[in-house]
């Protein structure tokens, strides 16, 4: 609407003459693309020059195409490579997890007891793990001196080093999914889980706000009457940039660096989630004592 109200006043201003209003109207009614491509070369325009003049000035005087878009669709590949790879593969990791085909194994987390776990055992694992204490205790044998020395402890530590481990993977795929929306927020980028693709757009005025959008424009009309030939050259630069670990300077931003010393080093890195490490515990104490549940 607001694009409506500016190209409203700008014809009540004597700007541009006849012949432009017309074509800016055309552009809007066909759109740039059917313009540029079917159009332009049977406007009876005396050279290409005078064609970039009128497109740029549709673009740049009129405000033309901020209300059309160009639709970007983007796959797993494609958007690992906006990651740094870092020392641990950083880009695969990120191809698995939006193509949702990933598994890291279980490498680097031991079954790691300490009495601190205790704290976010629930009432109802605490009841079957004191009915094992009295069972088996020996005399004056404290619980935490019991669960220490007994299989208790290994039940518990990896109950709760399998939970942790999960969080952790939370962690990182969050941090990749915000990489994702952050690299692409030009865009409007949103991934889709069904598709496993990542859907985005930008409006014509805005892509060709890009540097060296006049020469790229100039170009294409020398050669021909091809629209995408425009947009195609303004895209290969953009990957341009963000190979060179640059932020590309209409569509892509900076490549995303994920912290390996957060994710990778000591682990922990995720808030573990007490009820999920009660169902590992739950499960591993059924595996174990099923007689006393």
């Amino acid at each position: 609407m607001k694009n409506l109200i500016r190209k409203i006043l700008k014809e009540e201003t004597p700007k541009f003459n006849k012949f432009e209003l017309g074509a800016f109207k055309m552009i809007d009614r066909v759109g740039i693309e059917k313009f540029i491509d079917d159009y332009l070369k049977h406007m009876g325009i005396e050279d290409y020059e005078k064609e970039v003049e009128l497109i740029w000035k549709y673009l740049k005087d009129y405000d033309g195409g901020c209300d059309e878009y160009i639709n970007f669709v983007l796959d797993a590949p494609e958007i690992s490579y906006m990651f740094y790879d870092g020392d641990n593969g950083i880009q695969d990791m990120v191809k698995g997890f939006l193509e949702d085909d990933y598994d890291y194994g279980f490498d680097g987390y031991e079954c790691y007891y300490d009495e601190y776990q205790l704290d976010d055992i629930n009432e109802e694992n605490m009841k079957i793990i004191i009915k094992i204490y009295k069972s088996q205790k020996e005399e004056d044998e404290t619980l935490r001196y019991f669960i220490k020395n007994g299989e208790l402890e290994s039940i518990i530590g990896c109950a709760y080093s399998s939970s942790q481990h999960a969080a952790d993977i939370d962690a990182l795929h969050q941090d990749f999914l915000e990489g994702v929306h952050e690299v692409t927020d030009k865009i409007n980028g949103k991934w889709d889980w069904d598709t496993h693709t990542l859907k985005g757009r930008i409006s014509v005025c805005d892509i060709m706000n890009h540097e060296d959008a006049l020469p790229i424009l100039e170009e294409s009309l020398e050669q021909g009457y091809r629209w995408a030939d425009v947009v195609d050259t303004i895209v290969e630069k953009e990957w341009e940039d963000v190979w060179a670990g640059y932020e590309g300077d209409v569509l892509f931003g900076e490549p995303v660096s994920i912290s390996e010393y957060k994710h990778f080093r000591y682990g922990g890195a995720g808030t573990l989630d007490k009820q999920e490490f009660n169902e590992y515990l739950y499960s591993r104490l059924y595996d174990e004592y099923s007689s006393f549940m």
